[in-house]
């Protein structure tokens, strides 16, 4: 973590020797403050330390983002679910609530991203429609291996015969020992597009 751990672990170690001399002098509970206030102005620095590194690797993804002529949106939009499970779970806004956490508070991240991102002149380039075809091959290839065969098989029903779909089906149906069901899938797929090689 670099220098802002180092500073952290420098304030808690001041801490406990001013809290270690306190105890000598015969103030138990002054030095169990001193020590007490130490060490959360060790956490506090190196939280800061961590929200900065949060903040600069948000903004080295719009830099990245912009020079490959993409659009922020779908980043604002990520951020903006962060935001709304944050609220749906009762995770304060506050300032004094941002100041026990590892990364900045969402909506402070959406204002800042928001104000690089409509500046940019990628701000209203469309989707590329290859790119949003793979992108939607692979969520669904991950749902599919990751989640459990019944979600899979809600979010992508028989009646989707996408490839996304397809791929998904075949992870659930393989993970419920549907050997028949997932060959189904992959056949369905190759018949799509037999020069395909994922």
């Amino acid at each position: 973590y670099g220098e802002g751990a180092g500073n952290a672990n420098k304030i808690s170690i001041l801490s406990m020797l001013a809290g270690l001399g306190a105890a000598l002098a015969g103030a138990g509970e002054a030095a169990m403050g001193i020590m007490a206030m130490g060490q959360q102005a060790a956490l506090g620095k190196f939280l800061a330390f961590t929200r900065t590194q949060e903040s600069s690797a948000d903004a080295a993804g719009a830099k990245y983002l912009s020079g490959a002529g993409i659009s922020g949106r779908g980043s604002l939009a990520f951020f903006g679910k962060l935001l709304n499970q944050e609220f749906r779970y009762g995770y304060s806004q506050s300032d004094e609530a941002g100041f026990y956490r590892t990364h900045p508070l969402s909506g402070d991240r959406i204002a800042a991203l928001r104000e690089v991102y409509e500046r940019d002149p990628a701000w209203e380039t469309p989707a590329n429609a290859r790119n949003q075809r793979n992108f939607e091959r692979i969520k669904a290839k991950l749902i599919g291996y990751i989640a459990k065969p019944n979600v899979t098989l809600r979010n992508y029903p028989e009646s989707d015969r996408t490839i996304p779909a397809l791929y998904a089906r075949a992870y659930a149906y393989h993970k419920n020992a549907r050997v028949d069901r997932a060959l189904e899938a992959a056949d369905a797929l190759l018949a799509a597009d037999p020069t395909d090689p994922y």
